[in-house]
């Protein structure tokens, strides 16, 4: 993904020097039509992250145009939905980094930077996340900056982290299109080792509930996308079980559903059904949860869960629920 950043005249706010500040997308610099030179107004959102807020004086007409290219392979940019990307995922030397960064930051692999993971890229020393296991502490003597105790300290950290669940291995694997809900709940359905995962069929993935055509056909071209990555990561762990995925996480759960939702309101009873819940056309004295993103409404099943003291939660809230238990 192509993320725009803003170059700004270095301002101080709350305390800190801001020189960057991210523009989150492209259709973010159309809506504010920001240009090169002009002047804006910088923030600190929760005084952390800088954000430009809007242009107090245009300079330059027009916002600025989208890139075409990747600057990195040269590839042509895709666009999906408001994102710009790049499609060439196993080339893309900005993506490949990227990716590896992501696996180290995943398993909370501390101590390696973006800089020494490029070193020992460019060293030949790691090219799939499972080279990461292989690395001895004299791979970091010959690079600048690093040496034996530097090396040690991330040999041990990587070693740390060899015995992995599935669902771990999954996510450090950065499958595109593959979530973590989406993991959690193809192993949840019994697709619980490695071969069956690698082995899904669009059929398969499409007779679960939530996962349409569209979907299904993504999440297998990411599978098979990084299917070296994944073998290269467990030729190098051991595999544990973890039991928590094979629970219904919302078993003895009683939900209900009313007003208008984001997703269709089957997909979320599929979801509840799924996970173990059950759905209920009315609100009891029995029902855990209503899910509405309604703050107020005039619907019965409002009113009775108000009356019951059923726990309201909106469709994010479920959400979570779902992924946590």
């Amino acid at each position: 993904m192509i993320t725009p950043v803003a170059k700004i005249d270095p301002i101080e706010i709350s305390g800190a020097i801001i020189t960057f500040a991210s523009l989150a997308n492209y259709d973010l610099i159309k809506e504010k039509n920001i240009n090169i030179n002009d002047i804006v107004e910088v923030s600190r959102r929760g005084d952390v992250i800088p954000h430009i807020d809007h242009v107090v004086s245009k300079v330059t007409n027009g916002h600025i145009l989208a890139p075409t290219i990747c600057p990195s392979c040269g590839s042509l940019l895709t666009i999906e939905s408001k994102f710009l990307k790049c499609p060439n995922i196993q080339n893309c030397l900005f993506q490949i980094l990227g990716s590896l960064k992501l696996f180290c930051d995943s398993l909370e692999i501390k101590g390696i930077s973006d800089k020494t993971i490029a070193k020992l890229y460019q060293a030949n020393l790691i090219k799939l996340p499972g080279d990461f296991y292989k690395l001895t502490v004299s791979d970091f003597t010959n690079l600048a900056g690093l040496g034996d105790k530097s090396g040690t300290n991330i040999i041990n950290q990587i070693q740390s982290k060899k015995n992995l669940t599935l669902k771990q291995i999954l996510t450090a694997a950065s499958i595109p299109n593959f979530s973590d809900k989406r993991i959690q709940q193809l192993i949840s359905a019994g697709f619980d080792t490695p071969q069956k995962i690698l082995n899904l069929t669009i059929e398969k993935l499409e007779s679960l509930p939530g996962i349409q055509i569209t979907l299904a056909k993504k999440i297998k071209e990411g599978i098979d996308i990084r299917k070296v990555w994944i073998e290269s990561i467990l030729a190098n762990v051991e595999t544990r079980c973890d039991a928590s995925l094979h629970k219904k996480i919302l078993s003895d759960l009683s939900f209900a559903i009313t007003g208008p939702l984001n997703r269709s309101r089957k997909e979320i009873e599929d979801q509840i059904i799924s996970l173990g819940g059950q759905v209920s056309a009315s609100v009891s004295s029995n029902t855990d949860y209503l899910i509405t993103n309604e703050a107020k409404s005039n619907s019965s099943k409002f009113i009775n869960a108000l009356k019951f003291g059923t726990k309201i939660i909106t469709e994010a809230d479920f959400e979570s629920l779902a992924v946590k238990g």
